[in-house]
């Protein structure tokens, strides 16, 4: 690989497109950014990369030209002001109590509860017995002084006396550890020189708890380094290296957890395609294979009784639960349909979330007797979160919540089949409904559609529409309540979902069909569900909006590339866009875990594959949507110069556009944008706005 890097040139002009709304005759200045030759040369195809110089965090000019990026979007969206304050508003309306049941003691619960007027979230200690509670740590108080602040995860000492917590106050997803003592509701920052790797168990921080004060953790040396395993002492407030995991395991996400019955304590070792799990001695620490990788084969283990169960496919596309008798895997469990997507493992249930076609079903399975016992709801088009298996009730806590109903805490006992709701958001849903469609892909394929609307709309006639899309890593958009979709049908604009193909809706072969040499499909699929959406007169090019966020700004990247026309305005959130560069650099911390996503740029047939759709290769000169990006700067999941190179690329190719295309950073926040419910509202309710001004301009 050869790198060259000259100065050549910087250049500021005036950027005027096509007519706008009256309230705005004169067009601010759109900053163009300077051009400096850097040549990345792979595979004898030299490529010139003119803003890799915004790769520099630290230097003066490339904060300066974000800032007048900042400038140039206030200045444009000033004229939505009055429709960004009213869309504000509305969420602040529709914003109700919601809370969780995150962790079971002996003697009681912690719960998390976002009251109507706040930001961030207070945690309560609930007495079993009494239910008596006591407020044990507020968030709204403790993220005073920080412009960003989250709780990642948390974890009980043995005594049950504190938490450890994960809290992230700088947004890049490093959190620092702390302990916080429930009596006093003290919060101390546990020192390190090294950063946690959460490798989160469920809601909990991935640490394993030994017989004295300390506990084994994993962690990096920099942000760019494998995570290798550490034991920590709360006296000595420090940190001891215990093993490094070979360099061969380098691009395998690591997780770390305590089995069921408390006798082992392991290492799940993961690639997207298959995984190892490796157990730790809980004496000298020695690390040891328990289940060796096997090509194609994802499972999760763990330990029950001194019995060892896994969830695995490979035997089954669809996951089979199993558990070993001798030297042998026998079947306990195989769906009738779908796929095993998620399991919560019990000392006598395993908690079961099976998908099938885009639906959900929760249910319990009785290790004793096998019995399967289906949780009812009263929808199909449900997701579920948040399980935990209470061991002294003997209760399964779970959230649930559909496109049209918000989060709610139920409880049901386990192998039994009628919840009870607890709490959370009560909202009446009377005024609005789902429908599933299927749209024919190119190759013949029915791409299933989720459209939402308002119950007594008239789908026969053509109106507005938001298209929304992901399709990557074989994540499925589940359903998932959010208010902005709410404000937009009452708007007028129809919601949907095009569940593609490199998502999960349809299991792991879907996902196959969209990832690495596949990979076009996943764009194909996104242009044939709105071309779809056009011939049924539901909505119309000049009337579509589309979005995605991170992979889904990836997609939304391709899209406007390969169909400029196939939309009237375009949201790109925190956009992974600069595929090719980071697949063949491998400057991000996470590239080396998605070369079985998106290819390994320096094998030639997967450069050369990656390059035919990479978003900012192929930026031409085209007329483009409308567009609207943001991004955080403390992002380390999708870098902030990713979408800042994409849209100086743009603004070079397309001096004078017919759309405006706006990019805002923010400078305090992360992959998840800003910290605390109201930040997020805030650039939630601006992102809409420009959607609907767009729309309607």
């Amino acid at each position: 690989m050869k790198s060259i890097s000259i100065f050549l040139f910087s250049i500021f002009s005036l950027t005027i497109w096509g007519a706008t709304s009256s309230d705005a005759s004169v067009q601010p200045q759109a900053p163009v950014a300077q051009r400096i030759s850097h040549v990345n040369d792979f595979h004898n195809d030299p490529r010139v990369d003119w803003y890799s110089w915004m790769h520099e965090p630290t230097n003066p000019d490339v904060l300066g030209h974000l800032e007048q990026e900042n400038t140039f979007a206030d200045s444009y969206m000033s004229r939505y002001e009055s429709r960004q304050t009213d869309f504000l508003q509305k969420l602040q309306q529709l914003r109700t109590h919601s809370s969780v049941v995150l962790l079971s003691f002996a003697s009681g619960f912690i719960e998390i509860r976002w009251e109507a007027g706040e930001s961030y979230g207070k945690w309560f200690f609930v007495n079993r017995e009494t239910r008596s509670e006591r407020l044990i740590f507020d968030e709204n108080t403790a993220s005073d002084g920080h412009d960003f602040f989250q709780v990642m995860a948390a974890k009980a000492t043995p005594d049950e006396k504190s938490l450890v917590l994960a809290i992230d106050t700088v947004g890049r997803g490093r959190p620092h550890l702390a302990l916080l003592n429930l009596e006093a509701g003290q919060l101390r920052d546990l020192p390190m020189t090294v950063i946690p790797s959460l490798a989160s168990h469920g809601s909990e921080i991935g640490m394993i708890w030994l017989n004295d004060d300390s506990f084994l953790f994993l962690g990096q040396v920099d942000e760019m380094a494998s995570p290798h395993l550490y034991r920590y002492s709360l006296e000595a407030g420090a940190e001891t290296l215990l093993h490094t995991f070979s360099d061969e395991l380098d691009g395998h996400f690591k997780e770390l957890y305590k089995s069921v019955d408390g006798t082992k304590f392991l290492v799940n070792l993961m690639t997207t395609q298959e995984n190892q799990v490796h157990s730790i001695d809980p004496i000298d620490f020695s690390v040891t294979v328990v289940m060796p990788e096997e090509v194609g084969v994802i499972s999760s283990l763990n330990s029950i009784g001194g019995q060892w169960y896994r969830r695995s496919n490979k035997n089954f596309e669809g996951r089979l639960i199993e558990k070993k008798v001798g030297a042998e895997w026998v079947e306990i469990y195989r769906p009738v349909s779908g796929e095993l997507m998620d399991v919560a493992w019990g000392d006598t249930h395993l908690v079961l979330v099976r998908s099938f076609g885009g639906m959900s079903e929760l249910s319990t399975l009785d290790l004793v007797t096998q019995e399967h016992v289906v949780v009812q709801v009263d929808q199909e088009l449900v997701s579920f979160q948040n399980l935990l298996i209470d061991k002294i009730s003997g209760d399964l806590y779970y959230r649930m919540q559909t496109y049209t109903d918000p989060r709610r805490t139920y409880r049901v006992r386990l192998g039994e089949s009628h919840p009870v709701a607890l709490m959370g958001e009560a909202e009446n849903r009377s005024g609005y409904t789902t429908r599933r469609l299927f749209a024919p892909a190119r190759d013949g394929v029915q791409v299933p559609i989720t459209l939402m609307h308002a119950v007594d709309d008239d789908l026969s006639v053509n109106k507005p529409l938001y298209l929304i899309g992901y399709g990557s890593y074989g994540h499925y958009l589940a359903p998932k309540f959010k208010r902005a979709h709410r404000i937009l049908v009452d708007s007028g604009v129809r919601v949907a979902w095009a569940h593609i193909r490199g998502g999960g809706i349809n299991g792991s072969s879907w996902y196959d069909q969209g990832r690495v040499f596949n990979k076009m499909n996943t764009f194909n699929d996104f242009i044939d569900s709105a071309e779809y959406l056009f011939a049924e007169g539901i909505t119309s090019s000049q009337k579509l909006a589309i979005g995605g966020r991170s992979a889904g700004g990836l997609l939304i990247g391709a899209v406007i590339n390969m169909r400029p026309d196939l939309a009237r305005v375009a949201s790109a959130g925190v956009p992974f866009v600069d595929v090719l560069n980071t697949m063949t650099l491998y400057y991000d911390p996470l590239a080396r875990f998605e070369k079985q996503e998106w290819g390994d740029g320096l094998v030639e047939d997967q450069y050369f594959n990656i390059k035919s759709w990479d978003p900012y290769t192929n930026v031409t000169t085209q007329d483009y949507p409308s567009l609207y990006v943001f991004t955080g700067f403390e992002d380390t999941a999708v870098y902030y110069f990713q979408p800042a190179k994409w849209v100086a690329k743009i603004r070079h190719f397309n001096p004078n556009p017919l759309n405006p295309v706006l990019f805002t950073t923010t400078f305090d926040a992360g992959h998840g944008g800003g910290s605390g419910i109201d930040a997020g509202e805030r650039e939630v309710a601006r992102e809409f706005s420009f959607i609907l001004g767009e729309l309607e301009r």
